[in-house]
């Protein structure tokens, strides 16, 4: 099997695969700062609340933002680097509030032009205390937010899809970019599977000898097939050129009485009417190496 263009065609897609990480951290990096930049719009609005709650925090999501409040102190055993030991540090747990939900159009399928943000919305998970200050600054909190959205909410989505709609063509410039590359290693994937096919098809003819530490499992009928081939000959192709017969030998393992352990050895098997495709199939993996034998495969 020559190596050779195999070499040269693993090296181009090496390439395009390079160009194409360079090109999600470029999008990861862009969706980022764009997703940034929506929640720090978002979380604006609701700034300067009236509420007793401390420490309010919105997570850093575009689809929903959960908030939260400082809860409860607690203590915890930490590990000090400084002096060598366990200390105990306070701690305090956070209170979830409520969930800040965005909704809009699929951006996989969204038309030019179209807003990606469409709803702004609440939601809100119920507590099983009843009658301490925290509950009910928690529902203040909310009814104070909920007037906050209904009332900006033209404000908070028009804000919001002027940031999306500003890289939106930059997106659309990767994602062409992506697209291109990506059938390009589809194309090289495509042309190393002709030419390994090809050149196994030929090679058997003479008799191939598995070289790789990964072995082919072939699929001799419907319900069996053969795995952990060594060798493999071709003894006859049909007159259509679909399928064949071949001698396969397999390594199988047996108690050697000697040794008193285990040991390989070569077995041989003869099937006729071998579909070619599948053959074919038995190679895909990108692993599989063999060389040309001078010595037949044994009958």
């Amino acid at each position: 099997m020559s190596d050779s263009i195999f070499n040269a065609l693993n090296e181009k897609q090496t390439k395009l695969e390079d160009a194409k990480e360079i090109i999600f951290r470029k999008k990861n990096e862009l969706e980022k700062k764009r997703d940034s930049e929506i929640v720090a719009e978002v979380t604006s609005f609701f700034k300067g609340l009236e509420t007793d709650l401390e420490d309010i925090h919105f997570s850093n999501s575009t689809s929903y933002m959960e908030v939260s409040a400082k809860g409860e102190e607690f203590e915890k055993e930490v590990w000090d680097e400084k002096k060598n030991d366990y200390v105990v540090v306070k701690r305090y747990s956070r209170n979830r509030l409520c969930t800040v939900y965005i909704e809009g159009n699929d951006w996989r399928g969204q038309e030019s032009g179209a807003a990606r943000f469409t709803k702004i919305g609440l939601g809100s998970s119920s507590y099983s205390e009843h009658y301490d200050k925290a509950t009910l600054d928690r529902f203040m909190f909310n009814g104070r937010l909920a007037m906050m959205i209904l009332d900006h909410q033209d404000d908070i989505l028009g804000a919001i899809n002027k940031i999306y709609e500003k890289t939106r063509a930059k997106f659309d410039k990767l994602n062409s970019e992506l697209s291109e590359l990506r059938k390009d290693v589809d194309k090289i994937i495509q042309d190393r599977k002709n030419f390994k096919t090809d050149t196994l098809m030929r090679d058997l003819k003479e008799g191939v000898e598995f070289t790789s530490k990964d072995l082919p499992y072939l699929q001799v009928r419907y319900d069996y097939g053969f795995g952990s081939i060594k060798k493999m000959k071709v003894d006859k192709m049909s007159y259509s050129g679909k399928s064949c017969n071949v001698t396969i030998e397999r390594v199988l393992r047996r108690w050697d009485d000697k040794t008193e352990e285990m040991v390989e050895y070569l077995h041989t098997y003869q099937e006729d009417r071998v579909r070619v495709s599948n053959i074919e199939d038995s190679v895909a993996n990108t692993s599989i190496k063999w060389n040309v034998v001078t010595n037949k495969v044994s009958a």
